[in-house]
């Protein structure tokens, strides 16, 4: 199985990542990833130069951005070209710090939506998850044709991934690694 790195996050997602949007491109194609998205948090800001350096270095771009709301963190990328759309009006709502779980719904169409586990709304307690915080993930979900369970890269949470992927066995859902890449190297953390 390949990986993708998706959830990467460019100056462009200010004060919260160290990466120039002008490097991923480069470091893709240094590292030989035949793809590589972009994902900083409300902003589709970057996506210009992401896209036509992807293009410079033979790498497929992925457009994304993360929508951050009461129910979680909801990782968007982009699909076809109603996907595209559907992103535009949520970036401008996140701008405005009034982005909601319903604008996201209505404009789920030509998106694909990755769930980070830890950035959801039952993460503080995600190991005893009610019958019920299991149904409102499913009914967040339903919205999208395509969406999966982010998978977090960290050795110190071996017992959350090991969580992760037998609740998604036992509720039918799909897993995608989705560690969230913001620098590349760990002196380079802001």
């Amino acid at each position: 199985m390949s990986f993708i790195p998706l959830h990467i996050y460019s100056g462009f997602s200010y004060l919260q990542s160290g990466l120039p949007v002008e490097r991923i491109p480069l470091l893709a194609k240094k590292l030989s990833y035949s793809h590589v998205g972009i994902c900083d948090n409300g902003s589709l800001s970057g996506i210009s130069p992401f896209y036509h350096l992807c293009e410079k270095y033979g790498v497929k771009p992925i457009i994304g951005m993360d929508c951050k709301t009461k129910m979680g963190t909801f990782s968007l990328f982009v699909e076809n070209e109603t996907g595209y759309r559907n992103l535009l009006p949520l970036t401008y709502l996140s701008s405005q710090g009034l982005l909601t779980y319903e604008d996201i719904a209505k404009h789920a169409e030509g998106l694909t939506c990755v769930y980070p586990f830890e950035e959801s709304f039952f993460f503080g307690h995600y190991s005893s998850m009610t019958k019920e915080e299991i149904l409102t993930l499913e009914r967040l979900l339903a919205p999208f044709k395509h969406h999966y369970l982010g998978l977090p890269y960290d050795l110190d949470q071996v017992r959350l991934v090991e969580f992760i992927r037998e609740f998604a066995k036992n509720h039918s859902y799909e897993v995608v690694a989705f560690p969230k890449i913001l620098y590349i190297k760990k002196k380079d953390a802001l």
